[in-house]
């Protein structure tokens, strides 16, 4: 008996239909299913690409992987779904990554716990040589984490040496302190905004995306990924050189108010189109269909690691909910301590220390011009954190980093470890700023240990709050100044511990 050869077509046809149907709708139900479960954070996420324009390119980043699926739909509609415990355990891990930050509060690890989490998804529904043929446009999701601000400090300090050595190339005397470079005819700063930041971060995202579209060898993607790093680093420093030449030359008339910034994007324009006309010399064919991916009549559905992941999911959002979070007053209260300061409102201080969302603050100031700041925060709260890029122990806009180092210094209770900031001022005024954070008692000033307390404080239950301590005084300029300085605030800690802020460490 022969059969219909338009039937055979006809029921062929009908076959993949619903094979993409399926696949269509399991690729959406992933995506909504993870941003029910962490609806939070991705707000929380949204939120900084709206509010800074160093992570402004988050907007654009999840379109472009949309655009990289749909370039590839032909594979994507006909994959298997056959599932991978490989990619369970990957999301299993991207969910404690989530979880460790709510413990740690490190907004960075729950962003990467959720957008890594939605990648290893993919990878556990649909499979291995899925994961495998659509690994780039998967990973390419990691661009939508806001990280990057720690580099800031070490890209501003890179930017003022390549500046400093073009000048002195160029014979011109310079003087350079801090982050300020002076030169006969002004001074400039190398301010966060002339980090170069922003301009790394998008030669990045669009130096990989356009290394995956036109390279197929991976040398050739990984060099031209190198060169998208580190062409913005050298191209800022001489950007900030020029503007500093241009200043200088036409007697800080042009390059010194808005027009820099416009020149700079400009400049930066020029430099990576510059750097895609030549890596065009070099690009490869398209590659072929991998024929892995497509699906047959009798294929495989597997749904078992799908339902312990999710199973694991529940269990997680569970668990977080059981940690309790304190509501931050919409202005912190007046702390009370036993010292012999008198009250300064908060914006009179010097030196421009800021916590947002603290629960409770004290600033005073000394008759010696010793300033005390100290911010009371809840282990964990429904909005701010103790450690976070937006709380700033200075005023950048007035003052530069010099150095940054950490000294013990004497008291009645035991050394106490603090962290030391040198700065200056474009006026020339000289500042040190120490610091240190109370968690239980004990004075902590590594970052990463005040996490892991958190941590522990969060798994306990434990209600003691985590305070910031900051002692700060004016110095000369001379080296015997500053030895003066910090004389001057080792005594204070010295004559004067800290017991009554450890008194008011119930909430």
């Amino acid at each position: 008996m022969e059969m219909n050869p338009l039937h055979n077509a006809a029921k062929e046809q009908q076959s993949s239909s619903a094979i993409s149907l399926r696949n269509a709708y399991i690729g959406v139900l992933i995506v909504v299913i993870w941003a029910m479960l962490f609806w939070s954070t991705i707000v929380a996420t949204i939120t900084i690409w709206s509010t800074s324009e160093t992570f402004a390119h988050g907007f654009v980043i999840l379109p472009i992987v949309s655009w990289l699926f749909f370039r590839d739909r032909a594979q994507f509609l006909r994959a298997n779904v056959i599932g991978s415990y490989w990619g369970m355990a990957v999301t299993v891990g991207f969910i404690l990554l989530w979880i460790i930050g709510q413990l740690l509060e490190v907004s960075v690890f729950r962003q990467l716990g959720v957008f890594g989490g939605i990648i290893a998804s993919f990878w556990m529904v649909f499979g291995d040589d899925f994961a495998k043929h659509y690994k780039f446009p998967l990973c390419y999701v990691i661009f939508a984490v806001p990280f990057g601000n720690a580099i800031i400090p070490l890209l501003q300090h890179i930017t003022a040496e390549i500046t400093v050595f073009m000048l002195q190339l160029s014979q011109i005397p310079v003087f350079y302190e801090g982050l300020y470079i002076t030169i006969p005819t002004g001074k400039f700063e190398v301010a966060v905004a002339c980090s170069g930041i922003r301009y790394l971060i998008a030669s990045l995202a669009v130096g990989t995306l356009y290394a995956y579209l036109n390279y197929q060898y991976f040398y050739k993607q990984l060099l031209f990924v190198i060169l998208a790093f580190l062409v913005p680093i050298i191209a800022n420093g001489i950007r900030a050189y020029l503007i500093v030449i241009i200043a200088h030359l036409s007697d800080m008339e042009y390059a010194t108010g808005a027009d820099h910034l416009v020149y700079g994007w400009l400049f930066f324009g020029i430099v990576i189109l510059l750097m895609f006309y030549l890596g065009s010399f070099f690009c490869d064919n398209e590659p072929e269909a991998d024929s892995r991916l497509i699906s047959s009549e009798h294929t495989r559905f597997t749904v078992w690691p799908t339902i312990m992941v999710a199973t694991f999911g529940l269990v997680a959002l569970f668990f977080n909910r059981t940690i309790d979070s304190v509501v931050p007053p919409p202005q912190p209260a007046i702390m009370q301590l036993s010292v012999p300061f008198n009250m300064t409102p908060r914006e009179q201080t010097i030196w421009g220390i800021n916590f947002s969302h603290s629960l409770a603050t004290y600033l005073g100031r000394s008759e010696n011009k010793v300033e005390l700041y100290v911010a009371k925060f809840a282990n964990r709260q429904t909005h701010g954190e103790l450690l976070t890029s937006t709380n700033v122990l200075y005023d950048q806009q007035y003052w530069s980093l010099v150095s940054q180092t950490i000294v013990k210094s004497p008291a009645s209770t035991g050394p106490i470890d603090f962290i030391e900031l040198q700065l200056v001022s474009a006026q020339g005024q000289h500042r040190l700023v120490r610091y240190s954070y109370l968690v239980d008692g004990t004075f902590i000033a590594s970052q990463a240990r005040v996490r892991l307390s958190q941590g522990v404080l969060a798994l306990t239950g434990s209600p003691l709050p985590i305070f910031v301590v900051a002692i700060s005084a004016a110095h000369a300029s001379s080296p015997q100044g500053l030895i003066q300085g910090q004389q001057l605030l080792s005594q204070w800690a010295a004559e004067r511990p800290l017991s009554s802020i450890m008194s008011t460490q119930s909430l």
